[in-house]
């Protein structure tokens, strides 16, 4: 259910020179359109290098969401249309493409076939034409011959099954590494090819909860002669298993309560109460790289602390770290090209873009921008991250926006402005202070925005993700409405006009929020889930078993599930919702919000139902984004009125 947070696309704007308006809060006029925000719906990933070229995927929302494989230099797109370069493996997919020599390897994402395509050719070949198959993660065999992949079987869609797999890249024989496990992922060879690393869990634990470690032994074909297990256990999350150009392999583990690096021996290359790996939703995320400077070897890697990312730069031998001192607050995903840094990264006023590092002059290149221009910075509202008291004692955490517009002073206004709070999805995942389009829409209506991050949230260390353990449905809730009190009692904004939306579990938080307690006057969800229940029986393998630790075993606590549920306590709720959904939803499947919408209408709340043919979890189509930025805007706006 996550949505891990997205920073990308937007355009200069100039301000009007004129006297200061006079417009109530949220309704001022605002010159960052819906068009403006799904143009910043253009998403990053998997940023690499391949024989002195830079190669990224590109998520173009005007291309129908088409998945691109971007090359640096001349900003096109080596895989032609209709083709899209992306894996539905656990159904949030991850990296699907991989290089050797003038060869590139990707999956299509609407048949989900694996093909080869030689760069200076236009046009891919079918390599395996395997219908129940999927296939993620890619690594090739330093001989060409045989590709390492994730493999997800769904001959029989009632029991999926999912391996390591080597594929013959002349017979195209799929040969097993390993299987008998629910999920593996992270296959990771040395540079000699005669180990391979690669990581392993089982339900109901989701990666983040605990994952295995393994090492196996290769012969000179590729085949397996031993295997042993490295780290790992049901309490410990394992991730990101990498081999230094030296041959040792490095990972990352939580055993501390954050997520640290290690080597094969089990011993820490640093201590530091912060986080060097996120949640693993996508396959193929890479937090840290290798590089060497004048003989020696150094781990450059993103940590995460308190949702804010920094960049470090760690000397392995003498296991000591500097923290990079860049204007850059957020970053999704380094690579080393030579002795440079690549790198997905995002500041407070900019979205995401491509850049290149020297980490030790600190010298920046500008790789690629969207966006050949930036919003005026008196037009950006940048966040307060605030810290409040919430349940049981605890303290919570989120990012406060303030309206902002140059063509209105607030000095002169009476009254407070409403209020919305974002809530994101996972519920295991995090949003960070960096730009986002879509937040500078409301602010710049005169709208306040809080980002909550709630307890189960990443990005603050494995104890505050346990807050949300059999708890889904209460500390989220609670941890939303008390952020959005804590502003009101700082006298910030108005307590009759309070919002709340999210998407996925972002839209169940936000639902269940508007049945269970009184603090908010209207919500928005999108793709949000309604009947736990449901979808407990009905969602992809991947999360099949999430809620046995979120909530309680399904089916024996069966009344748990309704109990949270929005769907079996409409007579609850008092307030309008607008739901937002895709007809080809496969971890929320639609019929959720057809019950849902249906129990509305049947007790009289005022409701809008909006289904977008062709969109599936999370919307990719510019005119999507669009549509349902202006009717989120229209239905507060209305509600509000009445207020």
């Amino acid at each position: 259910m996550e949505k891990k947070p997205t920073r990308i696309f937007f355009l200069i704007l100039g301000v009007f020179v004129m006297p200061h308006l006079s417009a109530s809060y949220g309704l001022w006029n605002s010159p960052i359109s819906a068009d403006m925000v799904a143009e910043q719906g253009i998403r990053f990933s998997y940023v690499d290098s391949h024989e002195g070229e830079i190669y990224w995927v590109e998520s173009r929302p005007k291309e129908m969401g088409r998945s691109a494989l971007v090359r640096q230099r001349d900003g096109q797109s080596i895989v032609p249309e209709p083709f899209s370069v992306r894996t539905t493996v656990h159904e949030y997919g991850g990296k699907s493409f991989a290089f050797y020599k003038d060869t590139l390897y990707f999956v299509n994402f609407k048949d989900q076939h694996l093909y080869s395509k030689k760069l200076d050719e236009k046009l891919p070949s079918l390599l395996i034409d395997a219908p129940s198959k999927r296939f993620a993660d890619f690594v090739v065999h330093p001989s060409g011959k045989y590709l390492f992949s994730i493999m997800e079987d769904h001959t029989d869609e009632a029991d999926v099954r999912n391996s390591l797999v080597k594929i013959d890249l002349e017979t195209k024989e799929i040969t097993t590494i390993a299987e008998g496990h629910d999920f593996y992922a992270a296959p990771r060879l040395n540079r000699e090819a005669t180990k391979l690393a690669y990581i392993f869990w089982d339900r109901p634990n989701m990666p983040w909860d605990g994952t295995e470690l393994c090492l196996v032994t290769l012969d000179s074909q590729g085949r397996p002669l031993s295997t042993k297990k490295i780290a790992g256990g049901k309490e410990e999350s394992v991730l990101e298993p990498l081999f230094s150009k030296k041959g040792t392999l490095f990972y990352a583990s939580d055993k501390t309560g954050y997520w640290n690096l290690y080597d094969e021996t089990g011993k820490a290359l640093i201590t530091h109460k912060a986080d060097f790996s996120y949640p693993l939703w996508n396959l193929g995320q890479k937090y840290y790289d290798f590089l060497e400077k004048d003989g020696k070897e150094y781990i450059v890697a993103i940590y995460t602390e308190k949702a804010t990312d920094y960049l470090a730069l760690i000397d392995i031998k003498n296991h000591t770290f500097e923290t990079l001192n860049i204007p850059y607050i957020s970053f999704e995903q380094v690579a080393v090209q030579d002795d440079k840094v690549l790198l997905l990264t995002a500041s407070y006023d900019e979205s995401t873009h491509i850049i290149s590092l020297d980490p030790f002059t600190k010298e920046i290149t500008p790789l690629y921008k969207p966006q050949k221009q930036r919003l005026s910075k008196d037009l950006v509202s940048i966040p307060e991250t605030i810290e409040f008291p919430t349940a049981d004692g605890k303290t919570s955490f989120l990012f406060y926006y303030a309206p902002k517009n140059p063509n209105y002073d607030t000095k002169t206004f009476d009254g407070k402005p409403p209020l919305i709070v974002f809530v994101h999805g996972g519920p295991t995942s995090h949003e960070t202070p960096s730009f986002q389009m879509g937040v500078q829409f409301w602010t710049s209506r005169g709208f306040a925005v809080a980002d909550v991050n709630y307890g189960g949230s990443s990005g603050y260390g494995r104890e505050y993700r346990n807050r949300l353990r059999r708890k889904w449905g209460v500390v989220d809730i609670e941890d939303c409405k008390n952020g959005a009190l804590y502003l009101v009692k700082k006298g910030l904004v108005d307590k009759d006009r309070i919002a709340i939306r999210g998407g996925s579990a972002g839209g169940y938080t936000t639902l269940a929020a508007l049945t269970f307690s009184d603090t908010f006057h209207v919500g928005a969800s999108y793709y949000g889930v309604t009947d736990l229940a449901l979808l407990a029986q009905d969602t992809g393998k991947f999360e099949s078993r999430y809620l046995d630790n979120l909530i309680g075993k399904y089916p024996e606590e069966i009344e748990l599930y309704h109990a949270l549920s929005p769907l079996y306590h409409v007579d609850k709720l008092n307030h309008p919702v607008l739901l937002l959904q895709g007809e080809e939803d496969m971890v929320v499947p639609k019929e959720q919000a057809d019950l849902f919408y249906k129990a509305l209408l049947k007790k009289g709340i005022p409701t809008e139902y909006l289904l977008f043919e062709g969109e599936q979890h999370g919307f990719r189509k510019a005119d999507t984004i669009k549509r349902a930025l202006e009717a989120e805007l229209a239905f507060y706006n209305k509600i509000f009125a009445k207020n």
